[in-house]
């Protein structure tokens, strides 16, 4: 296994095979890391979980190509995996803390007014709050008892007649 790996490769001497079979560990190795940081690291997309994706790309990636020790770079993404899941876990019972790790939504439409202060703060423009608005069923603001940006940055509807139900996307 050492030899097929090449643990004592640079990159400037690896080899195409090592390449390949350090590919498909590291392959197996992320996909487990996923499953132990758990579903919502890539369903809920906030800032906190994208976090994760890039940095979790970039550490793993220098193990394939030798840029960095093999097995203490996958300790590192391991270490990441687990930082992240102590995080998720710490902002369930801690609001403030989920505020500054995941952020918080805002509301940016009351009783049909869009709140100018919020969708600022939002760096939200009236034409992307109208899109919004639009994918969700409805054609005008004041359609809308109340608009969100959420933490993972969709848009959410509550509307002004009770009988209509927005759409999913």
């Amino acid at each position: 296994m050492y030899d097929l790996l090449g643990l004592q490769t640079t990159p400037e001497t690896i080899s195409t095979i090592h390449i390949l079979v350090r590919t498909i560990l590291v392959f197996f190795v992320t996909v487990a890391y996923v499953r132990l940081s758990g579903m919502r690291t890539f369903g809920a997309k906030t800032a906190f979980d994208t976090v994760i994706y890039i940095m979790l790309g970039a550490i793993l990636s220098r193990a394939i190509v030798a840029a960095s020790p093999f097995f203490p770079t996958l300790l590192a993404g391991l270490t990441l995996v687990i930082l992240h899941r102590i995080m998720a876990h710490a902002t369930l019972f801690n609001e403030k803390l989920g505020n500054v790790i995941k952020g918080r939504q805002r509301l940016l439409v009351n009783d049909g007014k869009i709140i100018w202060k919020n969708m600022k703060r939002s760096n939200i423009s009236e034409l992307d709050l109208l899109g919004g608005l639009r994918k969700k069923g409805f054609s005008d603001v004041t359609e809308v008892k109340k608009a969100y940006i959420e933490r993972n940055g969709e848009i959410s509807v509550l509307p002004l007649d009770e009988n209509k139900t927005t759409q999913q996307t």
